[in-house]
């Protein structure tokens, strides 16, 4: 997907005002209806200030999104965001915000946004994204957080999850004995019968028959298993799966749809969140609408990823020797 973030060039500011407002309509027109020429009375006498900034989003010569923002003081002030349908749980949020980061001056401490009540999409975003709800005004509701903790969010090196193919088959050896290495209680989560398996060969055979409900071990869930790959060195940081559904007795109780895990030495790097968003857009691709995650009582860590993800939290039930609480995620 390529695509290019630039400034707007405000003397267009009149040519390009219907367009922005076209994406808008089709994004807010079920949740906060707005007439044009009342949006174009407000924003374009706004925009006109040296202050307010307007960041387009570009595919070809396409605009496919935009941002509007400003800084006062030591706030970075989020006021608009909008994205195109088809653009949207792409990534491109996360690609945008990394560059939209290193735009920005130094010595920020706050980052502000409003979003509409209804949508909830928009405040699971600000959610995701460090914020917290601290006020309200209206129909909107305002949001803030530390500026710092909001730009390490983008600092983590990018990284896509792809099948394990042969290529990677040193790398998952290695990624198996850090596990076997390690002092974790729940080892392996997310990573198939990688504990069973003699070599990376017939781990990489398990998983492309786990994918299948005609392959599928007798018993077993057809689930996709994805190595999360660093793009800059090429290694693995992480191993997360997807299960097509959760019609079974362990997995409908407290397994749930998804599971992951990032490789010992990879870890408070960020990856968990960026390897758990990436899965749910595959969900999405799936055309699964409803998820459920799973952590343990006692694992901070994951529940903090899974509501950075937009989980909302059901209720605790008996897991494998410990208490599992329970999450779902609206897609």
């Amino acid at each position: 997907m390529n695509i290019r973030f630039e400034y707007a060039d405000k003397t267009r500011l009149e040519a390009l005002l219907p367009g922005l407002f076209a994406i808008l309509r089709d994004n807010m027109g079920n949740i906060a209806p707005v007439e044009w020429e009342a949006w174009r009375a407000q924003v374009q006498p706004a925009l006109a200030k040296a202050a307010r900034q307007l960041v387009l989003m570009r595919s070809g010569g396409d605009i496919v999104g935009f941002f509007q923002y400003y800084v006062s003081g030591e706030t970075f002030m989020m006021e608009e965001i909008q994205l195109k349908p088809e653009y949207q749980g792409t990534g491109l949020f996360g690609r945008f915000f990394s560059w939209l980061t290193r735009q920005l001056p130094k010595g920020l401490k706050t980052v502000a946004a409003y979003a509409h009540a209804d949508n909830h999409k928009s405040r699971n975003i600000l959610t995701h994204l460090g914020l917290h709800e601290a006020g309200a005004d209206g129909a909107y509701l305002y949001f803030e957080g530390d500026y710092a903790m909001f730009e390490k969010h983008f600092q983590a090196d990018r990284i896509r999850l792809i099948e394990p193919t042969e290529a990677y088959a040193e790398d998952i050896w290695q990624f198996r004995q850090e596990i076997l290495d390690s002092t974790d209680e729940d080892k392996f989560a997310g990573c198939g019968n990688l504990a069973d398996c003699q070599s990376a060969a017939e781990w990489i055979e398990a998983v492309r028959k786990g994918a299948s409900a005609a392959t599928c071990p007798e018993g077993r869930v057809p689930s996709n298993v994805y190595i999360a790959v660093r793009e800059e060195d090429g290694k693995i940081v992480g191993v997360t799966d997807l299960r097509h559904h959760i019609d079974h007795p362990i997995l409908g109780t407290w397994g749930g749809h998804l599971g992951y895990y990032v490789r010992p030495g990879e870890r408070h790097k960020g990856y968990a969140t960026e390897m758990l968003r990436q899965n749910l857009q595959k969900c999405r691709e799936r055309g699964l609408t409803r998820v459920m995650i799973t952590c343990s009582r006692d694992n901070p860590a994951s529940e903090k990823v899974i509501l950075n993800c937009g989980g909302v939290f059901e209720k605790e039930v008996p897991g494998d020797d410990t208490i599992i609480k329970r999450f779902w995620v609206e897609l």
